[in-house]
């Protein structure tokens, strides 16, 4: 969603899928009823105005394409958990060499360092953590969550507006780029 709301700003945003496509293209509910990695209502909504390339990011060869891509970007934005971008070329170091002018957005359930950095969640645990359905519950119910996945927007919408001010920032710090490491759990607090 983050790179969604990039795009609706005028970002020319072109998302990497892993050769047999993105997990989400098989999130229904689905066009016409037809399961198919084409016909995800839900994979359609969320990738609206990108443009889709696959690649084989185990590869060398994917790993360069990727370099290339990163070496005329503004923005890179990455969802992997915390230490597993490096592999992949996609730390903060990896960028930056690449393109000392790159963003590099990290969108992760609990921030790259910490006790938590490694824990799965789900919308519902950040939003547990994050004391958003505390706000919601009350003494004779106890805690209660919104019914809309609000973790998931809001780690999304904090990414990119974190992107946009990084964006600001490479403009008056003599062009160099930031890492924008946003934390659900925290978006969410």
């Amino acid at each position: 969603m983050c790179a969604q709301l990039l795009a609706e700003l005028g970002a020319d945003v072109i998302k990497v899928e892993p050769r047999d496509g993105d997990s989400t293209r098989q999130n229904g509910p689905f066009f016409k009823g037809e399961q198919g990695p084409n016909t995800s209502l839900y994979w359609w909504a969320m990738n609206a105005g990108k443009r889709s390339i696959t690649l084989q990011l185990r590869l060398e060869a994917g790993r360069e394409i990727l370099r290339k891509l990163i070496a005329s970007a503004d923005i890179i934005v990455e969802t992997r958990a915390p230490g597993e971008s490096a592999a992949l070329g996609l730390d903060y170091a990896s960028v930056s060499a690449a393109n000392p002018a790159a963003i590099l957005v990290s969108i992760t359930n609990f921030g790259q360092t910490g006790p938590y950095a490694n824990w799965a969640a789900t919308d519902i645990v950040a939003s547990a953590m994050g004391g958003h359905m505390h706000l919601n519950g009350d003494d004779e119910h106890g805690p209660v969550r919104t019914t809309a996945p609000q973790a998931f927007a809001q780690v999304n919408a904090q990414a990119a507006t974190g992107a946009m001010v990084a964006l600001y920032a490479r403009a008056v710090n003599a062009g160099v780029g930031q890492h924008v490491d946003v934390s659900m759990q925290e978006a969410m607090a």
